[in-house]
């Protein structure tokens, strides 16, 4: 689907969080980065998480 050009800049302005990160793979709490580097990670949960699902939403 085409976009304009405002919802364009907007994307540059204000990317995904995904974006921000240089995350190859998340392995038992271990992330593996773009750049092969190996670095200790988390999984964050709840209703203040960005990756919240609808339905834990709606729970909480």
């Amino acid at each position: 689907m085409p976009v304009t050009w405002e919802q364009y800049e907007k994307k540059l302005d204000d990317p995904a969080l995904c974006e921000l990160l240089p995350v190859r793979d998340y392995l038992d709490n271990v992330l593996i980065r773009t750049s092969g580097a190996v670095v200790a990670g988390y999984e964050l949960r709840g209703i203040t998480s960005y990756f919240a699902s609808d339905q834990e939403r709606d729970r909480s």
